[in-house]
């Protein structure tokens, strides 16, 4: 028997906005998330379904973020039941019986391995319009979909749209502030100032370039009271961790182990040289 060949979808003229908008969400290929597969196995339950996916369309391919149940293998996007679906205008593109739907009944996964029958998907619009993928679920066996199961894909649909937007705009937040502590380091590097910063257990876990150099010299005089025996302990604490970590230069990260400085129950946060000698500053 001749089957046709997988009917391909016309591109829409709003295709570049859409791959921009997927592109920019970062997601192509990422490792499972649990929110992303907790809403897979939502819609199989939802569906009464044997598999169902999370499916994104890139330019060429498919790709799923989480699946759930015995689904089958990513297609190419020509191939993709999906493809269909986000150009199906923001409802359910259900495919009771895919034999008997001149779109699909050609489909490898349809008239072959694994024998797929039934198709629903809704598609994952972005808050800007863009369908960047679908909420779908799929059977061997004919099936079909009743309101309250459709209405429940379209939430799902939508929750997947949420998701991946929050997830994007965390990841922003998350360059913004690394861009700006390396901007702060890159400040605090270059000052005169003696500068350490210590985490909530008392442990020095960063030195500035001054404060490391300081580590490597001696004082040049013997000072008197807390300030030299503060700037005595600290210049130890800093060479014995440097004996630890082995060949490290003195402007690098330095982690402490517990017994370093178990005597610190105070934050040291600067300490420079004065015309009275070493003054500290300590947070109490």
């Amino acid at each position: 028997m001749f089957l046709a060949p997988v009917t391909a979808v016309a591109l829409p003229a709003s295709e570049p906005a859409r791959l921009a908008a997927l592109h920019a969400l970062d997601v192509l290929d990422a490792p499972p998330e649990p929110a992303f597969d907790a809403l897979a196995v939502q819609a199989a339950l939802a569906c009464d379904a044997e598999a169902a996916m999370v499916s994104l369309l890139d330019a060429e391919r498919q790709c799923f973020l989480a699946r759930h149940g015995d689904a089958p293998a990513p297609t190419s996007r020509a191939q993709a039941f999906c493809a269909h679906a986000i150009v199906a205008g923001g409802g359910v593109l259900e495919v009771p019986d895919a034999r008997d739907d001149p779109r699909f009944a050609g489909h490898p996964q349809v008239a072959g391995a694994p024998g797929l029958r039934f198709y629903a998907g809704a598609p994952v619009v972005l808050s800007g319009g863009e369908a960047v993928g679908t909420v779908c679920v799929v059977s061997t066996q004919v099936q079909r979909l009743d309101d309250t199961q459709r209405a429940q894909l379209v939430q799902l649909a939508r929750l997947a749209a949420t998701l991946l937007e929050e997830r994007a705009h965390r990841r922003s937040l998350g360059h913004a502030l690394q861009a700006a502590e390396a901007r702060h380091r890159a400040m605090v590097e270059e000052q005169t100032d003696l500068v350490a910063l210590v985490d909530a257990d008392d442990r020095i876990v960063w030195a500035n370039r001054a404060l490391g150099a300081v580590a490597h010299a001696a004082p040049a005089q013997s000072h008197e009271g807390q300030d030299s025996a503060l700037a005595e302990s600290l210049k130890g604490a800093l060479n014995g961790a440097k004996a630890k970590l082995g060949a490290l230069e003195p402007w690098q990260r330095f982690l402490f182990d517990e017994e370093v400085i178990p005597q610190y129950q105070r934050f040291i946060t600067d300490y420079r040289p004065s015309s009275n000698g070493i003054q500290a500053e300590i947070d109490v």
